[in-house]
């Protein structure tokens, strides 16, 4: 096995990626046309390049501005078959464009930590090592496909068998199939489009055709709204003819109108906002489907309403429309911390929502927090120790979180642990205001302890310094992690006994 890679990342540039080997990346290792093809062009999927030589010894930098880790973006969003498709399209797509600027797949880094991708997961990028051919073999990191879309697999929803059967059918044979590979995904990306698209109107057919009739097809477009209605004749038992009353359709008023151009217009501004933040960033084939995909939807989806005359102001009740939360917005109720005193002497005070434990900060009791009532199950199962165990000995290195003048011991059992709002990916569930779905990670190995602030929209600060989004860093006993800028959280590593 060759040498392995060496990553760290670096803000001084902006936010940037560096790769490097322990003993160096040496010149006469390296491509010197795919060096040239990198430096003339920015090639499509493929992270911006830079690279620093001395002493002939090279280091690669590679820009991730407006980035987030692939791997952390699919351990807070599920995929689904179609978006899992999308991914492996661009994927597909960046070997491609290496082809037509003269580089080779095999310099694609197809291991998690080298996946990127945008605001839209079709937004993927890989970063490319231009070393000669060759010199990647055996060396992790390079992977190839059919280890990717296993990987994948794990982050799919639910799973379509019969898709994924599919996809690996090429990859079984091939290295590298991309021709047919693409073909596959634009086929199972166009399925899925169908299946999830507006249903056909399914024309009545009047009860007195006769069944011999009612298998013809009816073309909905050719019924004549203003044609006479056939008069047709009822008896009752007495044989005494009924009378029918014919109902007028009773004509549109102004505010259904004013509705069906509203719509019209919220529709026109979503598909220029799918052409302007999907393809125009990218200007790829996948995003270019997409796009086209997106717009019939939303003239199907005008059309429907405009025909039928139904309220369209479906599309713009405030009632139907999900609130948007900011990625720092908490989920839950700014928690409320009050004497344990005062709050016994309320009458009205029956059970908080956690017991009132007696810190070394003072005496406080927890009484606002929602998240903590959505089940007597998930408080049991929470990470925080308010209490140290009773007949516990010895002493061992955990966190001491401190926010909002309280402070509690926190279990840390595993060797990874992640702080974030999403209490079912995550080892602690922090509602503090300014929390990311997936804010930190925390290791420990061997004694040794790191930490890693995993892109956060707010950032984290160890010993009031920035700390650079997914660069390691060793922790020690006294250092403290301050989260979400400095009225957030504290997590201090301290030995506990």
């Amino acid at each position: 096995m060759r040498q392995p890679f060496m990553i760290d990342f670096s803000i001084n540039r902006g936010h940037e990626m560096i790769i490097d080997r322990k003993n160096g990346i040496r010149r006469e290792e390296l491509d010197g046309l795919e060096l040239q093809m990198l430096q003339s062009s920015k090639i499509p999927h493929l992270l911006p390049i830079e690279w620093l030589e001395i002493d002939g010894r090279v280091t690669f930098r590679y820009g991730l501005a407006g980035r987030k880790m692939l791997l952390h973006r699919l351990q807070v969003q599920h995929l689904t078959m179609e978006q899992f498709y999308t991914l492996l399209l661009g994927i597909v797509e960046a070997f491609e464009e290496c082809k037509h600027h003269m580089l080779r797949p095999e310099g694609c880094l197809l291991d998690d930590q080298y996946l990127f991708v945008g605001e839209q997961l079709n937004d993927i990028a890989v970063a490319y090592v231009p070393l000669k051919e060759g010199q990647l073999d055996g060396v992790p990191g390079s992977g190839d496909l059919l280890s990717l879309v296993v990987r994948w697999t794990a982050y799919i929803q639910e799973i379509d068998g019969a898709g994924l059967q599919r996809v690996l059918q090429p990859l079984n044979g091939s290295k590298w199939p991309l021709s047919e590979l693409r073909s596959i995904l634009l086929g199972l990306i166009g399925d899925a489009f169908i299946q999830s698209g507006p249903r056909p109107i399914q024309p009545i057919v009047p009860s007195f055709v006769p069944a011999a009739r009612q298998s013809e097809a009816i073309d909905p477009l050719r019924l004549q709204p203003e044609a006479p209605i056939p008069q047709v004749k009822l008896r009752a038992a007495d044989n005494q003819p009924i009378q029918l009353v014919e109902v007028e359709e009773e004509p549109d008023s102004d505010v259904t109108k004013k509705k069906l151009w509203i719509t019209a217009a919220v529709v026109a501004i979503a598909v220029a906002c799918v052409w302007k933040y999907i393809y125009i960033p990218s200007h790829s084939r996948s995003s270019l489907y997409i796009c086209l995909g997106l717009s019939f939807m939303g003239i199907a989806a005008l059309y429907m309403v405009w025909m039928r005359r139904l309220p369209a102001g479906l599309l713009t009740k405030d009632e139907e429309l999900e609130e948007f939360i900011p990625e720092s917005q908490p989920l839950g109720m700014w928690p409320r911390y009050e004497e344990e005193e005062h709050l016994l002497n309320k009458t009205e005070f029956k059970t908080p929502a956690k017991p009132i434990v007696d810190l070394e900060a003072g005496s406080y009791a927890y009484v606002g927090n929602t998240a903590d009532l959505r089940s007597k199950q998930n408080a049991a199962e929470a990470t925080v120790l308010l209490m140290e165990r009773e007949g516990e000995q010895g002493l061992e290195p955990s966190l001491y979180r401190e926010w909002a003048g309280g402070g509690a011991w926190i279990n840390w059992r595993e060797e990874r642990f992640t702080i974030g709002r999403l209490g079912e990916q995550v080892s602690y569930e922090e509602e503090a205001h300014g929390i990311s779905r997936l804010h930190l990670e925390l290791e420990r190995e061997a004694g040794a302890f790191r930490a890693k602030d995993l892109g956060s929209r707010n950032g984290s600060t160890l010993n009031g310094q920035t700390m650079i989004p997914y660069k390691s860093y060793p922790l020690a006993l006294g250092d403290v992690i301050q989260l979400a800028g400095s009225s957030g959280p504290k997590y201090e590593l301290k030995m506990r006994g």
